[in-house]
């Protein structure tokens, strides 16, 4: 659905849904026309806000942690994040808009060293989830005249081709997983 945007006679803003078009092909789009604003992803449990600027992805904002668990300095090692921290920067989030990750950096989850890897990692992490998902969500983009301050802060600078790929790696092995996992929730039976 493409509706003209206030001000201006040549950009829109648009809204849909993925059961029309896919999150993909709308990130595609917005990437080849180097479009700069807010792409916002919304279904029921969560929502990803990924900012672009001339065909890039700044900044990948999610709303809400999937998940408590971390990977630490290397690939061994795990860290859980306080239920507390996450419930007060979830809330903060809601209440002012501020990224949730950014939050827990400010609460210092996350130090300062480490703050772009994780902003990266987990960002993917819940695009891939969007990417994964079966059932339609609704998505929709704002053209921004500038990017917020947090999001020049923190560029990202990930090419759309590159994320996409290994976003379609993933949902093709998630799928493979299924086929031998069909209830992710059953225990498994040693034989």
């Amino acid at each position: 659905v493409l509706a003209q945007s206030r001000g201006s006679s040549t950009d829109f803003d648009f809204a849909g849904r993925t059961d029309f078009i896919s999150v993909e092909e709308v990130l595609q789009m917005l990437a080849s026309g180097k479009h700069q604003g807010c792409l916002s992803l919304e279904k029921g449990d969560n929502r990803l806000d990924i900012y672009m600027r001339d065909g890039r992805i700044a900044l990948l904002d999610p709303h809400r942690m999937i998940r408590r668990v971390m990977p630490g300095s290397d690939a061994m090692q795990h860290r859980e994040l306080p239920e507390a921290a996450i419930a007060r920067a979830e809330a903060e989030c809601t209440a002012t808009g501020r990224s949730v990750l950014l939050a827990l950096h400010d609460q210092g989850v996350f130090r300062r060293e480490e703050v772009r890897e994780v902003l990266r990692s987990f960002g993917k992490e819940v695009l891939f989830d969007f990417m994964r998902e079966s059932g339609a969500y609704a998505f929709y983009y704002r053209r921004l005249d500038a990017l917020p301050e947090h999001v020049d802060a923190h560029d990202l600078r990930i090419g759309v081709t590159s994320i996409l790929l290994e976003g379609s790696k993933f949902v093709d092995d998630w799928r493979l997983l299924q086929a031998v996992f069909p209830d992710p929730e059953q225990p498994i039976q040693p034989c």
